[in-house]
């Protein structure tokens, strides 16, 4: 899995904020399906985040 960048937790950030792929790309001045893709690449990324989240200490 490759590391994601700054940028693109902040597109991650503006989809949470503004509800939707469509209303973050108006709010960042990115094109939707920038946004999507972004998602799309992340989605690994935040699953395996929140698996360790969960592991038992």
């Amino acid at each position: 899995m490759s590391k994601a960048t700054l940028d693109q937790w902040r597109m991650l950030q503006a989809v949470v904020e503004h509800g939707g792929f469509a209303q973050a790309s108006e709010a960042i001045f990115k094109s939707q399906s920038t946004i999507s893709c972004t998602w799309y690449f992340l989605t690994p990324a935040i699953l395996a985040l929140l698996h360790k989240s969960w592991q038992p200490s």
